[in-house]
């Protein structure tokens, strides 16, 4: 399996040489089951997971079957954290064609939040350089509600259907009581978007988090197996 930083440079190349100016719109809307392997690494934990994602459409939606395939967590002294209970587990989630979830007002419970496997696109045609905002939901962290997110559109190749997008996502809570704590999360990094259904491919984030005693450090990978 070739690393993040790898595709990213392989892209980047891709793109450099078939740069264009070229507008165009896209829509989230998978036609086939997706399997994702998503890693989290902290100072605190290690996560790492296998998720299935089945895809229906009906009514201008897509729902989002997921499952837990597998799942494992380890603390920063080697205990188990007991995550196997989740293997198995599954939940829907629904989004529109942009990639908007609609169903923040009645979320399931979910262990990983698929938020962050789908980028929001624009209603306006994409191009190099666009700039558009989305606000996502934070759950399951239980310290905040929202995540607002701000992309921006790094590189577009039509030959290759390809997109290279920036994303930073600053936590919020809606309990003003929680800012005396400081908590603080924010996710800064790139996604690897295949043009012709909106799926992410890659993405990679770097975690700056704070807890309220002392900062906490990170990182997200997402790959598409």
């Amino acid at each position: 399996m070739k690393s993040f930083i790898t595709l990213f440079f392989i892209f980047h190349f891709f793109v450099g040489c078939g740069q264009n100016s070229n507008e165009v719109h896209v829509i989230f809307q998978p036609k086939e089951k997706i399997t994702y392997e998503y890693e989290m690494k902290s100072s605190q934990l290690n996560l790492i997971g296998i998720l299935d994602m089945d895809f229906t459409v009906a009514n201008n939606l897509n729902t989002m079957r997921v499952e837990i395939v597998n799942l494992n967590g380890i603390s920063s002294d080697g205990e188990d954290l007991g995550y196997h209970e989740f293997i198995k587990s599954s939940y829907t989630r629904q989004y529109n064609f942009q990639g908007e979830s609609t169903d923040k007002d009645n979320l399931p419970k979910q262990i990983i939040n698929t938020d962050l496997f789908v980028v929001e696109f624009p209603k306006k045609l994409l191009k190099e350089g666009s700039r558009w905002n989305a606000i996502k939901t934070a759950k399951p962290d239980m310290f905040f509600d929202n995540i607002n997110v701000e992309y921006v559109c790094d590189f577009i190749n039509l030959d290759t259907n390809v997109a290279i997008i920036d994303a930073e996502m600053n936590f919020e809570s809606l309990d003003k009581s929680m800012s005396d704590m400081k908590m603080t999360r924010k996710f800064t990094g790139k996604y690897i978007v295949d043009l012709t259904n909106g799926v992410v491919t890659n993405a990679k984030f770097y975690m700056d988090m704070f807890s309220g005693l002392s900062p906490l450090k990170g990182t997200i990978e997402i790959r598409k197996l």
